[in-house]
């Protein structure tokens, strides 16, 4: 994952700048359904008013008490607040 940091070429990017620029991120995720035996691929691309500004996403996948990888795929845990770049 990338860390919009200060080094980061995204650094400094608002609502403003990246409608201006025309700017957009593409997301890409990639898993494997075991039980389908397969490897599952997706690819997003939002435009400056589909992203949620000072936001960022949290971890959903943990491991449970057997160090088995667990998603919470829930809405309310895939992004929280953040003050590091705010909009």
């Amino acid at each position: 994952m990338h860390e919009i940091d200060e080094v980061s070429p995204l650094a400094g990017y608002d609502a403003e700048r990246f409608k201006e620029r025309d700017a957009r991120l593409v997301l890409t995720i990639e898993a494997r359904d075991y039980v389908l035996g397969a490897a599952i691929h997706d690819m997003r691309m939002y435009t400056a008013d589909e992203v949620l500004f000072g936001m960022h996403y949290v971890e959903v996948v943990t491991l449970d008490d057997q160090l088995r990888p667990v998603a919470d795929l829930t809405p309310s845990v895939w992004s929280s607040r953040t003050t590091a770049y705010p909009e």
